[in-house]
C-alpha cells in the first residue's frame, strides 16, 4: 500500500508539467480507479480536484512571495497560458491572481 505523502511528494515534483490521474496512476502502478478511489478515501476529493487545488494553493505562495511574474508562476504550475491560469484561479478562488495580489499587498503593508 502506498503512503499518500509519496503522491504529495510526486505531484509537488511534477508540478511544471500537464500531470494528471494517468500519470500518477502509471507511476504508482494502479488503474485510474484504483487511485481514484484512494484519492477519495484519503482527501474527499477527486484527483483532479485535489490536483488543482495543491497548485492553486502553491501559486498563491508563490503570489505572496512577491517575486515571480505570473507568468513564471503559471509555468511554475503546468498551465500552457497565463489565462488558463487566470481563469482557473478566479474560478476556484472567486479572485484574480491580480486581485489576490493586490489583497496580499495591502494586508501586508503595501509590500
Amino acid at each position: 500500500m502506498m503512503n499518500f505523502s509519496e503522491v504529495d511528494r510526486y505531484i509537488l515534483s511534477h508540478m511544471a508539467e500537464q500531470i494528471n490521474v494517468v500519470h500518477i496512476a502509471d507511476h504508482f502502478h494502479f488503474s485510474t480507479a484504483q487511485l481514484y478511489r484512494i484519492f477519495v478515501r484519503e482527501t474527499g476529493r477527486s484527483p483532479q480536484q485535489y490536483i488543482m487545488d495543491y497548485k492553486l494553493e502553491y501559486g498563491c505562495a508563490m503570489i505572496r512571495e512577491a517575486k515571480y511574474s505570473f507568468r513564471e508562476i503559471s509555468e511554475a504550475l503546468g498551465f500552457r497560458y497565463e489565462s488558463h491560469f487566470f481563469r482557473q484561479f478566479k474560478n476556484e478562488l472567486g479572485v484574480t491572481p491580480s486581485e489576490y495580489k493586490r489583497h496580499v499587498a495591502s494586508f501586508m503593508g503595501g509590500r
